[in-house]
């Protein structure tokens, strides 16, 4: 009998185990081993076995050894078979490669994050996450500020947000800066200081700039000079005998009653004191000499050869049209022009007053008859003394 080379044998091994299994019938035509039973028949009493009946027995219990990979020319099981302790061929596993073998039978060895279950292995999700068409996917809540799409996930940035390489940050517009200490007021000296050159300066993120003021407290409004801040608010900061008063519902304004060494007086309107008012009237008429008393004032200018007089009449009186009765010293005035007066000029509020080859001095008195305005019938004769207005 010819000797089956070792194709034949693997095929006879795999037909014997199909058969076996009853997915491979054996009949005459296939070159295969007979299956157990039939080559039984060819051993019972007195049947005549024949020579290839005794290679297929052994070639049948050769197969054992073929299939634990003892046979002639093998090394071992084949890839992914074991020998046992006891010699039982098994399924060999890579403990790190998921797989492991049981009395249960073979299965998948899950890790975190995985589970199995009858319909195979699957992994559970977790907040945020979801199956999508192509795998898993991130599950972004909608309005949450985020995206996810093909080339990764993102912040969606709103208003004053914006993402670049650096990561997400505030985008700062005007008046605000942005660095690694916050967010911050970014404050400016004035562009529009009415002619004054600025407050601080620009970009300042504390300290005083531009009529406010910031540290760790807030902001606040720095004050200047005339200006404070109080339980009300800014407001205007009144020196101590200004003459001025504030409120919210008028605002700044002078006191109705006011009286002032400087020389201004208020009441029910503003005016001069007396040595203020005197002063700038002898400025005014450029006088050198002045005289004044309850109902009358006169500023006195000296020229080479006359002198001339300007008079106003005070506090509802007026000096009257006689030229007799208005002197310098003993001279008579030679001349009167009234400014103001009634028309039958007899009567001036105001006049102007000539004396010829005659000057005024501090020693001189100046003489005229007064009367009231509202009472003209009493009159009053008046001796006024000079003073020097230079």
């Amino acid at each position: 009998m010819a000797e089956k080379n070792p194709q034949d044998q693997t095929k006879n091994v795999l037909s014997l185990l199909n058969a076996a299994s009853g997915t491979t019938p054996i009949n005459s035509t296939d070159n295969t081993l007979p299956q157990a039973k039939a080559l039984k028949a060819r051993f019972k009493a007195g049947s005549i076995p024949l020579q290839t009946d005794f290679a297929d027995l052994i070639d049948i219990a050769s197969i054992g050894r073929q299939a634990v990979g003892c046979a002639e020319g093998q090394i071992g099981p084949a890839d992914g078979l074991t020998l046992s302790e006891t010699g039982r061929l098994e399924l060999k596993t890579n403990p790190v490669k998921g797989i492991y073998v049981d009395k249960d039978g073979v299965a998948v060895k899950v890790g975190d994050g995985l589970k199995v279950d009858d319909r195979g292995v699957f992994l559970p999700l977790g907040d945020g996450l979801k199956h999508g068409g192509a795998g898993l996917d991130i599950n972004c809540k909608s309005a949450g500020g985020l995206r996810a799409d093909n080339e990764g996930t993102g912040v969606v940035p709103g208003n004053g947000i914006q993402v670049d390489a650096s990561g997400v940050s505030v985008k700062g517009g005007n008046g605000i800066a942005v660095d690694s200490n916050g967010v911050n007021v970014r404050l400016a000296k004035g562009a529009r200081t009415n002619g004054g050159e600025g407050h601080g300066n620009n970009g300042s993120t504390s300290g005083g700039a531009g009529g406010l003021f910031l540290d760790a407290n807030g902001l606040s409004v720095d004050a200047g000079d005339g200006m404070q801040i109080n339980s009300r608010g800014v407001s205007i900061k009144l020196a101590s005998n200004s003459g001025l008063y504030v409120d919210e519902n008028n605002g700044l304004r002078l006191q109705n009653r006011l009286s002032l060494q400087n020389g201004l007086s208020l009441q029910n309107g503003l005016s001069l004191q007396n040595e203020l008012w005197i002063k700038t009237m002898c400025q005014l008429h450029g006088a050198d000499y002045f005289a004044y008393e309850d109902g009358i004032a006169v500023f006195f200018c000296n020229n080479p050869n006359s002198c001339v007089a300007y008079v106003y009449g005070r506090h509802g009186k007026f000096m009257t049209a006689k030229r007799e009765s208005i002197k310098l010293e003993s001279a008579t005035a030679n001349a009167i022009l009234g400014i103001t007066g009634f028309l039958d000029n007899t009567k001036f509020a105001t006049c102007m007053i000539r004396w010829e080859n005659k000057n005024a001095h501090s020693y001189s008195w100046f003489k005229c008859e007064v009367k009231e305005f509202f009472n003209d019938n009493q009159t009053w004769n008046i001796d006024i003394q000079l003073h020097d207005a230079r």
